[in-house]
């Protein structure tokens, strides 16, 4: 098995880190049903585009 490792994320990354924000937004057993769908309408590719250059990390 490969070693995972950890790098900047970049503007070419932005559809896994649109991805997995859905799933961890959709998939929380902490928000309600209704917050679930205002947030993940909310935080869509434009807002996850802004994070550069406060770039996240990704696994690899």
């Amino acid at each position: 098995m490969a070693e995972m490792t950890i790098r900047a994320a970049t503007a070419a990354d932005i559809d896994l880190v649109y991805r997995e924000l859905q799933d961890v937004i959709l998939s929380s057993p902490h928000y309600g049903e209704r917050f679930k769908r205002h947030e993940a309408g909310r935080l869509d590719k434009t807002f996850c585009a802004g994070f550069w250059p406060w770039t996240p990390g990704t696994s690899c």
